[in-house]
């Protein structure tokens, strides 16, 4: 069928001393052909469906994820991430 896929967040931590928030992105893919090819705003090749990354405490981030199948479908979805402060203590 058309690739298609979903996304979530996992194992969001925080680390106080450089003020970043971090979490690993994982990648569903749902519908496609393999091997899958997996990229951050097109630019970023990942080596698998999980990336680990962190961002600045008290910024969004606005990204894109896309997934190449290997009929050469490709599929982008934007990615956005709302602030997030730093834990009360």
């Amino acid at each position: 069928g058309p690739l298609s896929f979903e996304f979530e967040l996992k194992d969001f931590y925080f680390t106080a001393n450089k003020g970043k928030w971090g979490a690993t992105l994982v990648i569903k893919v749902l519908d496609g052909q393999p091997p899958f090819r997996y990229t951050i705003d097109e630019a970023i090749e990942l080596d698998g469906p999980t990336w680990p990354f962190q961002w600045s405490a008290g910024r969004p981030m606005a990204r894109s994820i896309q997934v190449i199948d290997a009929r050469g479908q490709k599929v982008s979805k934007p990615w956005y991430v709302e602030a997030q402060y730093p834990p009360e203590d």
